[in-house]
């Protein structure tokens, strides 16, 4: 007989001891598949330079030349960490959504309010699953960071992230 009337294997191993084991062997080995892939997707980071092109939506005048004045100084996150340096800075009218007298949705322009297109260069690294900023954080186009420039401080939508070479 296999198993013996006290659940015992050739009457010398519990059933119940060789579930215990292959489940501790099943729970290791994919202990050590899981950490064995980490190593490997880690290994596919990459140092390079970035390139983030930003929209900073609904501003006043005097905030679009503040944006202007910074260019060539230095961008920091909302943590004070530096995280490049802003290169350019195009300013074009605001425009919103508006709903029309008979219930239309347009776009229209609004007075006295502007966007900024903004461009910023720095370090960083590229992952598999998107870019990381030289500060340490994670920036995806539509994110909304909290950049910090030399003389303000804007909540500006990510538009675009390319490798400068």
């Amino acid at each position: 007989m296999i198993i013996d009337e006290k659940g015992r294997l050739f009457g010398k191993v519990s059933i119940v001891d060789i579930a215990v084991i292959l489940f501790i062997v099943v729970v290791a080995a994919a202990l050590v598949w899981r950490f064995a892939g980490m190593k490997d997707e880690t290994a596919k980071v990459q140092d390079i330079k970035c390139s983030y092109e930003c929209v900073v939506d609904n501003v006043r005048i005097e905030s679009v030349n503040a944006i202007k004045n910074d260019i060539g100084k230095d961008v920091y996150d909302s943590q004070g960490r530096k995280i490049g340096t802003l290169v350019s800075a195009e300013e074009m009218p605001y425009e919103t959504e508006i709903t029309t007298d008979r219930g239309n949705i347009r776009i229209a322009e609004v007075p006295e309010k502007y966007s900024v297109k903004i461009k910023f260069e720095g370090n960083g690294k590229k992952a598999h699953s998107g870019y990381v900023s030289g500060a340490g954080y994670e920036i995806s186009i539509g994110s909304k960071p909290l950049l910090s420039l030399y003389t303000i401080e804007v909540e500006a939508q990510v538009l675009n992230i390319t490798e400068v070479k």
